[in-house]
C-alpha cells in the first residue's frame, strides 16, 4: 500500500491505486497497449484488455485506455487494422475500441498544400489500403461507416478492385419513386411474353445509384449489373439486370468520357454525371436508347460539343439538360427537334450565336 499512488483518468470518469500510470506515454505519445498492438502480442493485448483493479471507483475495472493516439494520428485499432491482424482488430472491438475515429491530423497533414481534413473510420482507411477484404467486412458488420467514401478513395487510390465494388454496391438503393420500364424489352432474349415475367428472369425491384464522390474514373458495365442484381436478387440472369437502374448519381467524381451505356438503360430517369472533367459523350454504336430519360445534369463539365443523337427521338422524355459551365461553342441543330425539352441551360459557356427560343413543337425556357 506504502507504493501505491492515486492515478486519475485525464477524463475524469475514473480513478485507480497503482504504482505508475497504465496509460503513461513515451515519447511519441504511444501507451503500453499501443506497443503491444503494435507489436502483435495477441496474449498480451488480450491480458491488458482483462486485467481488473479493485482500486477502481466503477464498475469498469480495467483501467487500459483503448482509443488513445499517438503522435502519428492513429489509435491502436487502427494499427492492428494496417497489419491486417484480425484477430487483435476483433480482440479491441470487442473490448470497446471505436471503429468510427477518424485518423487523428498530424503536423505535416495540417501544413500540406492541400490541407487536411480529420474524415472516416481510420481503422476502415487502413484496412482499405491493405487490401484485406475480410477485415474491411468485419468492420463493416461491427457499424464502421464510410463518411463521405473516404475508404472508397483510399480502395481506388490503391488499386482495391475489389474492395472498391463491395463499397459501390453498397451505395445502390432501392428507388421509392420510380418502376422497372416493362414496355421496352427485347422479348427476342427471353421466351415469355410480358405479362409472364418473373423476377427470376427479369428485374422487379427499380435500383438507384449513388455514387456521388466515389473518386470514379470510369463506370464499369461489371459494377452496373451488379448494383442491380444487389437489389434484385431472385434474378437469375444477369442479361436483363441493367434494367432496374432508374436513377444515377455520377456527380463530383474524375470522369472524362460519359460511357454511352448509360443513356441505353430503358428505365432510367434521371442521370447526374455533373462535376466531372467529362470531354466527350460517347455515342455507342447502335445510338442511344433511354426512352424514359428525363433529366440530364452535366454542369460544371469541360465538354465543347454535344451529339446531336442526344436530341433524337431515342431520349423522347428528355426535358431538363444543364449543361451550363462547360466550353461549348454551338449547339447541335437537332436541338429544336427535341419536342419534350422544356429546359436547357446552357449559361457560362462559350456560344456566340444567338439561339431561337421556340422548337417546332413547344416552346424550351433557355437559361
Amino acid at each position: 500500500e506504502d507504493v501505491l499512488t492515486k492515478i486519475e483518468d485525464i477524463s475524469g470518469r475514473f480513478s485507480y491505486r497503482f504504482v505508475l500510470d497504465v496509460n503513461g506515454l513515451d515519447a511519441q505519445c504511444r501507451t503500453a497497449l499501443y506497443l503491444a498492438v503494435a507489436n502483435s502480442y495477441y496474449d498480451i493485448v488480450k491480458y491488458l484488455l482483462e486485467v481488473e483493479f479493485p482500486s477502481m471507483d466503477i464498475d469498469q475495472k480495467c483501467p487500459f485506455e483503448i482509443d488513445v493516439y499517438c503522435s502519428g494520428g492513429k489509435t491502436p485499432l487502427m494499427v492492428a487494422a494496417a497489419n491486417g491482424d484480425i484477430a487483435l482488430v476483433k480482440l479491441l472491438v470487442d473490448h470497446g475500441a471505436d471503429v468510427n475515429l477518424p485518423c487523428g491530423l498530424t503536423e505535416a497533414d495540417i501544413s500540406s498544400v492541400d490541407g487536411a481534413r480529420c474524415i472516416g473510420s481510420g481503422a476502415l482507411n487502413e484496412a482499405c489500403r491493405i487490401g484485406c477484404v475480410s477485415l474491411v467486412q468485419f468492420l463493416l458488420q461491427r457499424g464502421a461507416v464510410d463518411h463521405e467514401n473516404v475508404a472508397l478513395a483510399t480502395a481506388f487510390k490503391y488499386n482495391r478492385d475489389s474492395l472498391a465494388r463491395l463499397f459501390l454496391l453498397r451505395l445502390a438503393f432501392v428507388d421509392p419513386e420510380y418502376r422497372v420500364n416493362k414496355k421496352n424489352i427485347d422479348l427476342g432474349q427471353v421466351s415469355l411474353n410480358r405479362n409472364q415475367l418473373s423476377s427470376a428472369v427479369y428485374p422487379t425491384t427499380p435500383c438507384m445509384l449513388n455514387w456521388h464522390n466515389a473518386s470514379l474514373e470510369a463506370v464499369s458495365n461489371d459494377w452496373l449489373i451488379a448494383a442491380s442484381l444487389q437489389v434484385n436478387q431472385r434474378l437469375r440472369t444477369s442479361r436483363m439486370a441493367l434494367a432496374a437502374l432508374t436513377r444515377i448519381d455520377l456527380s463530383k467524381n474524375k470522369m472524362k468520357i460519359l460511357s454511352g451505356q448509360l443513356l441505353q438503360l430503358p428505365s432510367l430517369r434521371s442521370l447526374n454525371a455533373a462535376n466531372n472533367e467529362i470531354t466527350e459523350i460517347e455515342v455507342p454504336s447502335d445510338g442511344f436508347h433511354a426512352p424514359l430519360l428525363e433529366s440530364l445534369l452535366l454542369e460544371f463539365n469541360k465538354l465543347s460539343v454535344l451529339p446531336d443523337e442526344l436530341f433524337t427521338n431515342k431520349l423522347s422524355m428528355l426535358s431538363f439538360l444543364d449543361v451550363s459551365h462547360n466550353k461549348l461553342c454551338s449547339l447541335p441543330e437537332t436541338l429544336w427537334f427535341a419536342s419534350r425539352l422544356r429546359e436547357l441551360n446552357v449559361s457560362n459557356n462559350a456560344l456566340s450565336v444567338p439561339l431561337m427560343v421556340a422548337a417546332a413543337n413547344g416552346d424550351i425556357a433557355l437559361v
